[in-house]
């Protein structure tokens, strides 16, 4: 398969073994033996994400071109790439548990059979922006295209601030944010980019980041992360984290270009802001969230 066709563009690779590759073709590393340098966007046998590899074409079975709005996907995502040196210094002096244990989590929804449970600390919005979602996500149910979004039980629209995989005494965090949340000012959001996170599936919305949201953030975690660092997802602490409001999870491809090509051309930046700051309980059954109940919230001044 000669990959210099496809140069500059973003294609799936399938290799003769049965791997995918969503790779960039560079040039050739050698051509008179079929080799080429790509660069990869796949963790995987062969490559670890945002790497180049080389490749021979002797090994690739089929070529397929993604769409581009894939391709503006992966680069939103580079542009968020995790600073884990910035995430260390802001975790520094932090009250981090001397032992780590090791276990399964049972997420289908058991939570309520033992002391430990899954939860979320989410931004809340103004009621104009949380309508403008709610009708994305409405739409898309309409559509057939997914119901991911809109049917999660009790759940608003939303930015992720934190997420907990197991606390015991819900009662510990719900003071430590009430302490965090006492005369802190709404924050300003512009929602003006619709992306993807490819592994994931993932279509959102993202606000302009500014250093007012940043800095509320990464004093979050200088609060609050310590007491439960080894139970907070690594996706969400500072250096890692790409502000986002989801609209559509675990999309196929089909459905991903479906949704794009709906929600893009009908998109309009959405100005608003914070009003509150929720912690909410994660309900699982087979691998998805199912419902996301408020435990309590707190208003911004």
């Amino acid at each position: 398969m000669q990959l210099y066709r496809y140069n500059g563009q973003l294609v799936r690779l399938t290799m003769d073994d049965g791997e995918e590759l969503v790779v960039q073709p560079l040039e050739y590393e050698n051509q008179e033996e079929g080799t080429y340098r790509v660069r990869s966007f796949t963790s995987g046998q062969r490559s670890k994400f945002d790497t180049v590899i080389i490749l021979n074409e002797d090994q690739v079975a089929a070529v397929d071109i993604l769409p581009e709005e894939i391709k503006s996907g992966i680069a939103l995502t580079l542009s968020y790439v995790p600073d884990i040196r910035q995430a260390y210094e802001i975790m520094k002096g932090a009250k981090l548990p001397s032992k780590v244990s090791f276990g399964r989590i049972d997420r289908d929804d058991n939570s309520e059979k033992g002391d430990n449970a899954m939860y979320a600390v989410e931004l809340f919005f103004n009621d104009a922006v949380e309508r403008s979602v709610r009708l994305i996500w409405r739409e898309l149910h309409e559509l057939g295209i997914s119901s991911t979004m809109y049917g999660i039980e009790e759940q608003r629209p939303h930015i992720t601030v934190a997420v907990y995989n197991e606390i015991g005494q819900v009662e510990q965090l719900l003071e430590k944010v009430e302490a965090f949340m006492a005369k802190r000012d709404k924050l300003r959001l512009n929602f003006d980019v619709v992306g993807t996170f490819p592994t994931t599936r993932t279509l959102f919305a993202s606000p302009t980041v500014t250093q007012e949201l940043l800095r509320f953030h990464a004093d979050y975690y200088a609060q609050c992360g310590g007491d439960w660092a080894a139970s907070v997802s690594p996706l969400y602490i500072p250096g890692g984290w790409n502000p986002h409001c989801t609209l559509a999870i675990k999309l196929t491809d089909d459905q991903l270009r479906q949704a794009m090509a709906h929600v893009v051309p009908n998109f309009m930046p959405i100005a608003g802001e914070t009003v509150e700051l929720g912690v909410v309980k994660l309900h699982w059954q087979e691998g998805s969230c199912v419902r996301s109940p408020l435990v309590r919230a707190y208003r911004f001044r």
